[in-house]
């Protein structure tokens, strides 16, 4: 499968307008946020499950978890996952200005 970059690179050395070029970005960019979205929402899903479970926050757990306060049960690894996706899903959608 080739990357959107391969693809950008080969339009560009070919001289395609440019402006078709930053509307594909655009449309790359826009598909790229919405699929990351996705991703977001069922993080905040699958974290809003435990969180009732277990009766705090995430932002509390990962502070338990990481001080060694919690044991390493699979739902804490789970969930530990589940909230570093999370996070990182949400500084990539700063970084895209989503």
């Amino acid at each position: 499968m080739t990357s959107y970059v391969n693809v950008l690179e080969k339009l560009h050395k070919a001289n395609v307008d440019q402006e078709f070029i930053g509307l594909t970005l655009q449309k790359l960019l826009e598909r790229e946020r919405f699929v990351i979205q996705d991703h977001v929402t069922e993080c905040q899903r699958e974290m809003k499950k435990f969180e009732k479970r277990y009766g705090m926050n995430s932002d509390e757990f990962i502070d338990k978890f990481n001080k060694g306060k919690l044991d390493d049960r699979d739902e804490f690894i789970k969930w530990f996952s589940v909230k570093d996706s999370y996070d990182r899903l949400r500084k990539l959608q700063r970084e895209l200005g989503s």
